[in-house]
């Protein structure tokens, strides 16, 4: 995978943790922090 696009998808998920409430992070499998 090209860097450009891991570098993209960390800051989109960034973004994600602040917009999306935490039980929504959650469903994603994802954990506050990450």
């Amino acid at each position: 995978m090209p860097r450009k696009t891991k570098q993209t998808s960390v800051k989109v998920s960034s973004r994600y943790q602040i917009v999306l409430p935490k039980g929504v992070r959650e469903a994603l499998g994802l954990r506050p922090g990450d």
